[in-house]
């Protein structure tokens, strides 16, 4: 039983990877589409 579980887990490590790395691309990318949504209407108001 506990060397089925084992594999169970190594199993799971990838995809645990892949939900970390896709959470944080998607992050960056919404944080870098806000800044720059954010800043044309701050240039337009400051010029």
């Amino acid at each position: 039983m506990g060397h089925a579980r084992r594999r169970r887990d190594l199993i799971y490590v990838p995809f645990v990877v892949v939900i970390l790395i896709a959470a944080h691309v998607i992050a960056l990318v919404y944080w870098i589409y806000r800044v720059a949504t954010e800043k044309q209407p701050q240039r337009r108001k400051s010029h």
